[in-house]
């Protein structure tokens, strides 16, 4: 079964197909559209495939969907896949076909797709697949995706650097916010800068000092999985700029403390290099960020300590009473260093449940809330921590967000470019295409009524800013803390020489009423930061300041 991307509504529909073809406005034929197909994915969660194939036969009817390209591959394709696990070959086949002119195009997920198997033997599957594999091929393919070596050649290194121009260039969404920049100069001045660099490291290193010259947070380049230990070491603690100071905040190995590094230090030089010229010189020049918020997290908390594994880093370090010395730390890959789980879960003075969620690219977190959902439902208020969570996926965000409300919600609105070569051809100019509006609507029957606060912080980005997009529309409660990371959009993500990949935005994001949040980030209802004192002293008056929100509504 094909998964259903984007929104996925559950809206109880009364109303029949046939009249809601003459009577439902848009947004209406929509949410049907949405319902049923989320009524099929529950019933294929059963194995109750003769009950699903009736609702996908009667959606297949209805004029709207064709008009819904995603819809209509959705129903195309399920109706293929209902149809082979019922061993209609034939059937399944046509369908099939329909799904691909209509656009369907993952070649991976049908061939990994069990439901398919009764017809993968099939002469009309494996001319479909080949047919499939064709199109994917035409973007990705080895003659550029090759494999990691040491130092590519000049050929393979201007071959990337050329896709990287060339995908950029006809996807990438905010161009008119760079209006500084012509890619196709940085094109012809990297050039030579990629075919002078001596090791596939620097190489990846120059794509990536070129990306940061447009200046997203969802558009950039990633190293491949050969150079991790080379790059992303890092000694198992966490800083921060705070009060325009550079701050150890959380230390995560014990035999570190037992040396005297705890939170509270400030971290004056790195290798003998004052800290600030470090991070200008040799971290900014490669990152990219969406706001300034977003730039300072990039390069003094994720990105100042990271370098290879085999090599120590030198901090100068300055305690509460001014006394400086100098501590030489190991680095570790960063997954082991600094241990996160991805919710965290205590009960708060007051009767006030706490729930940090970390990431949303881990889809069971979902479950893990629910597990939860017993001991949070008997709570008089709830605290949603995100200040750690740098996004993953949307959907994982908003079925959370389902908790906390009985009722449909806004989500963010989106564009994205529309080129159509033929237009360019006749001298018309590019256009822009928005999707319709979307709604979410809750699942099952758990709802917490009590009031609720969210946690945010510059480190809170991408699909956990999509969250706090819906949550500020439902007015369920504040959002408390600092303005987020102001980068969100639909990558689109492809290959490059050696391994890695790069990716990017192909979605400009905004309110439904036109508000900006892209290069700005969601504003806190109360903005509360964190002093140096705060640190020194173990307080968190951001999580202070929710409790005391939430006590004052509670009257406790």
């Amino acid at each position: 079964m094909v998964r259903i991307v984007g929104t996925l509504l559950t809206l109880a529909v009364a109303i029949s197909l046939a009249f809601a073809q003459q009577s439902a406005s848009p947004l209406d034929s929509t949410k049907l559209i949405q319902s049923k197909l989320q009524q099929v994915g529950e019933l294929w969660q059963q194995g109750d495939f003769t009950k699903a194939i009736p609702i996908l036969e009667e959606l297949r009817t209805y004029p709207k969907t064709q008009e819904m390209d995603w819809a209509w591959q959705a129903v195309l394709y399920n109706l293929a896949c209902g149809y082979s696990l019922l061993d209609q070959k034939e059937k399944a086949v046509d369908f099939l076909r329909g799904a691909v002119e209509a656009g369907y195009g993952d070649f991976k997920h049908m061939e990994s797709d069990t439901d398919l198997d009764n017809i993968r033997s099939t002469e009309g599957y494996k001319q479909i697949a080949a047919s499939v594999k064709r199109r994917q091929e035409f973007w990705e393919n080895s003659f550029i995706n090759t494999p990691y070596e040491e130092n590519l050649s000049d050929d393979e290194k201007v071959a990337g650097l050329s896709k990287l121009w060339s995908e950029i260039k006809y996807n990438f969404v905010y161009f008119e916010r760079v209006l500084e920049v012509n890619w196709d100069s940085l094109y012809v001045a990297f050039l030579p800068k990629v075919r002078q660099t001596r090791s596939t490291l620097e190489y990846y290193r120059a794509l990536q000092e070129m990306c940061a010259h447009l200046k997203d947070g969802h558009t950039g380049v990633n190293w491949p999985p050969a150079l991790y230990d080379q790059v992303y070491g890092r000694p198992p603690i966490h800083t921060r700029l705070i009060e325009d100071r550079v701050l150890i905040t959380k230390v995560f190995d014990d035999s570190l403390v037992q040396t005297r590094i705890r939170p509270g230090l400030e971290i004056l030089r790195i290798d003998g290099v004052p800290v600030k010229e470090y991070a200008s010189t040799r971290i900014a020049p490669y990152r990219r960020a969406s706001t300034p918020q977003g730039l300072a997290e990039q390069l003094y908390s994720y990105q100042l300590l990271n370098g290879a594994k085999v090599s120590p880093v030198e901090l100068e370090l300055q305690d509460e009473k001014g006394r400086i010395f100098t501590r030489t730390l190991s680095r570790t890959p960063f997954k082991k260093s600094i241990p996160v789980p991805d919710v965290e879960f205590k009960m708060l003075r007051g009767n006030i449940a706490y729930v940090a969620v970390n990431t949303f690219s881990n889809e069971s977190v979902v479950a893990q809330f629910d597990s939860l959902f017993p001991l949070i439902q008997k709570a008089d208020a709830l605290i949603l921590d995100l200040r750690e969570n740098g996004g993953g996926n949307s959907g994982t965000g908003f079925r959370l967000l389902s908790y906390l409300t009985a009722d449909s919600f806004d989500m963010e609105r989106w564009v994205t470019r529309e080129y159509r070569p033929y237009h360019r051809a006749q001298g018309r100019s590019e256009r822009w295409r928005e999707e319709p509006h979307d709604l979410w609507t809750p699942q099952g029957s758990k709802y917490f009524a009590e009031s609720v606060a969210v946690l945010i912080s510059a480190r809170t980005g991408s699909a956990e800013e999509d969250f706090c997009v819906a949550f500020d529309l439902m007015n369920r409660g504040p959002l408390i803390g600092e303005p987020t990371c102001g980068s969100t959009g639909q990558p689109l993500i492809f290959s490059l020489p050696g391994g890695g990949n790069a990716f990017v935005c192909t979605a400009h994001c905004f309110y439904p009423d036109g508000k900006e949040f892209v290069g700005v980030g969601v504003l806190p209802d109360i903005e509360v930061r964190p002093t140096v004192k705060d640190v020194r002293a173990g307080r968190d008056p951001v999580l202070d300041a929710a409790t005391d929100r939430l006590k004052s509504q509670s009257g406790r």
